[in-house]
């Protein structure tokens, strides 16, 4: 399975009836993505996705795979796997998920760095107090 990425990208979902839904993308990897939605979608529905992701516009279909309900945890929405995708779309999805990548390479990294930091600072004050 294609590594996600935590996002929140809104997005607009062209139903089979070509409707026109608003949603939210939660998770994003090569083969699919998390939509949060309000909307009700049947197993295996057709879905055509537009997003922009860093300036740029993906287009894309896919299928809804599994459904959730809202809970604590999780909002109600939809996992879609993509259909093969286009030349174009492929290429922008593997440059945004290479941007991903590395984005959330830094974040893990300033996150560690932080933690560090607050436990040295604790430590100094747990030290001080003895």
């Amino acid at each position: 399975s294609d590594p996600r990425f935590k996002l929140s990208v809104q997005t607009k979902i062209t139903r089979e009836d070509k409707t026109d839904v608003e949603g939210e993308i939660m998770d994003l990897s090569l083969g699919g993505c998390f939509l949060k939605v309000h909307s009700h979608f049947l197993p295996d529905e057709l879905v055509n996705l537009s997003f922009v992701l860093f300036d740029k516009t993906v287009r894309c279909t896919g299928r809804v795979v599994w459904r959730t309900e809202a809970t604590v945890t999780h909002p109600k929405g939809v996992g879609v796997k993509f259909d093969p995708l286009s030349k174009d779309s492929t290429t922008l999805l593997k440059n945004s998920v290479k941007k991903l990548k590395e984005l959330s390479r830094f974040y893990n990294q300033k996150t560690r760095e932080r933690n560090w930091e607050e436990y040295l600072q604790r430590e100094k004050r747990y030290q001080g107090k003895k």
